[in-house]
């Protein structure tokens, strides 16, 4: 399959495992098949890697926000016209084939961005969860709703002429990313029903006392950016924070989980 665009996988990390890394290529080896895809791993501090498909970024970093803007300038300096697609991952994540496959097809007609569903890693069981093809997030809309996943998304490289993550945000900068771009751009998207990432849901955005930073950032987007951010319940939000982090909280979440 000929594609007219080079592909470049971008995980940052705080602190450089190889053990970490040799994992993540031996869960995804379908990625080291395809031509024109380089992994990006963006490291704090200086990293010995030696692998023919991998470009290492050793600069300081003060937030995941700031080491994916230092990941996109390391591209921009050698990819000039823009002619790229970055996908933004963790170590952990797990990209899927099918769609992975299937994403690649559609590059030549180069949309905004290519996305499908995810599944998540709940103590072990598998959930999946379904982007909405028609969401809010992908058309100039006063009100969005964030119902469309980011690790595993294809992301053209025109997105990133404009735009760029705001790094005074600790966690919904790409939240608010997406909002800019469907409000000044035309935006154009293509959603393929298939699994694009496995991810694990104990990251650090899913933790009780990051739902309040979460919070703030949403009403704070709402207001810098004029729009409505629909299914969010900021009532009922500080309720399951609260109850999250009592001492029963970890397994109310564990039985939430596993009635979905």
């Amino acid at each position: 399959m000929t594609m007219q665009a080079n592909i470049y996988i971008i995980i940052p990390v705080l602190e450089y495992n190889s053990q970490e890394l040799d994992k993540f290529l031996y869960n995804n080896q379908f990625l080291l098949k395809i031509p024109k895809l380089k992994i990006l791993i963006k490291t704090t501090k200086q990293a010995a890697i030696s692998n023919e498909y991998i470009i290492n970024v050793n600069q300081p970093d003060s937030s995941i926000y700031q080491a994916w803007n230092q990941s996109i300038s390391k591209l921009i300096s050698f990819e000039h016209k823009f002619n790229f697609y970055a996908i933004f991952c963790g170590l952990d994540d797990v990209l899927m084939e099918n769609f992975f496959t299937k994403a690649q097809a559609f590059m030549s007609a180069k949309p905004d961005i290519i996305f499908g569903n995810i599944e998540v890693l709940v103590d072990n069981n598998i959930k999946f969860l379904k982007s909405n093809p028609y969401s809010s997030m992908l058309k100039n809309s006063e009100k969005k709703k964030w119902d469309i996943f980011h690790p595993g998304m294809f992301m053209n490289g025109r997105l990133f002429q404009q735009f760029s993550f705001d790094e005074n945000y600790q966690l919904a900068a790409d939240f608010k990313f997406f909002v800019e771009v469907s409000n000044r751009l035309d935006f154009t998207n293509q959603y393929i029903g298939e699994t694009q990432a496995l991810i694990n849901l104990n990251g650090i955005s899913n933790k009780p006392n990051a739902r309040s930073t979460y919070l703030r950032e949403l009403e704070k987007i709402a207001s810098e950016c004029d729009v409505e951010i629909v299914g969010f319940n900021t009532l009922l939000e500080i309720i399951k924070m609260k109850i999250l982090s009592s001492w029963c909280g970890d397994y109310i979440r564990r039985i939430y989980w596993a009635l979905k």
